[in-house]
């Protein structure tokens, strides 16, 4: 048990994560399992910080979800995890990148996406191409892909904001629902991405399957991908009406898009709109369910 009230502003990764870590889950054990490649290092910091069982127990105002008194333990030097963690910080400090930063080349091939991305909109906007508006659908998720990337290190929290929240995504909401949350139950029912598609796609091999989802659903599945990021869009916009998310003036950024469209072009403008989302969405969504 720890307690981090004078840890807080000092966080490498900001007091932000381990607020949402502490107000979402009974425990954070595997937050900081799944946060840190450099575990060693980090159990040595937070050695300070540690309190006594008994009186941490006292405080707790949560049962765990799996019924259990006690939380689970950090993993071992000897399990899976540890030592895939271990080589890979090996790997990236011998490749002169410990903290898992971008290298040059991705950092410029970001910068490259984003300026095309911008460029293919204005160019969507000012022809009214659908070609054109197609391609920017494509940059558009090669930018957002750079998002997933950024909203895992701190230090890029701005750079998140122009890779997803100017399509449309919230970078807040992928930290929250998709650090931590997807990539400490990966592929487990706690994982609120496992049952992100359902009813349409049923990705858990344990649940039965109708005909209309076994013999149909898989092969429309990209028409209703196609409209996922006016689905995601209104999802966080709902968590800001409920208060779990941030109100930020990146909400505007999709609706100023078809604005601007409709404004120029009128009912093709929407068209339009709804071709470089739906590009995104079955590219982006397609990949990510892979």
């Amino acid at each position: 048990w720890y307690d981090f009230a004078e840890f807080l502003d000092q966080h490498p990764g900001g007091r932000e994560v381990l607020e949402l870590a502490r107000d979402r889950f009974e425990d954070c054990t595997f937050v900081f399992e799944a946060h840190h490649l450099n575990y060693r290092r980090a159990r040595a910091v937070i050695a300070k910080y540690e309190v006594d069982a008994a009186v941490a127990e006292k405080s707790l105002t949560r049962t765990p979800r799996d019924g259990k008194s006690r939380p689970p333990q950090l993993l071992d030097d000897k399990s899976f995890y540890s030592v895939l963690r271990r080589r890979v910080h090996e790997h990236l400090v011998k490749v002169g990148h410990p903290g898992g930063g971008p290298t040059p080349a991705c950092i410029a091939f970001f910068w490259a996406t984003f300026a095309a991305w911008a460029a293919l909109g204005c160019a969507t906007w000012w022809t009214g191409s659908l070609f054109v508006s197609i391609l920017y659908g494509v940059a558009a998720s090669w930018l957002g892909a750079f998002g997933h990337n950024w909203v895992h290190q701190t230090k890029y929290k701005f750079w998140a904001y122009l890779s997803l929240d100017v399509i449309g995504f919230s970078s807040d909401g992928w930290f929250r629902e998709h650090n931590l949350q997807h990539h400490m139950y990966t592929n487990t029912p706690w994982d609120n991405h496992f049952k992100g598609t359902d009813p349409f796609l049923i990705t858990d091999p344990t649940v039965p399957r109708n005909w209309l989802q076994r013999c149909v659903l898989p092969y429309t599945n990209w028409i209703i991908l196609s409209f996922g990021l006016f689905g995601n869009y209104i999802a966080h916009l709902t968590e800001v009406v409920k208060g779990n998310e941030k109100v930020t003036v990146w909400k505007l950024c999709l609706p100023l898009q078809l604005l601007a469209l409709v404004a120029r072009w009128g009912l093709w403008g929407a068209v339009l709109m709804y071709a470089w989302v739906g590009t995104l969405g079955v590219y982006y969504f397609s990949m990510a369910l892979m």
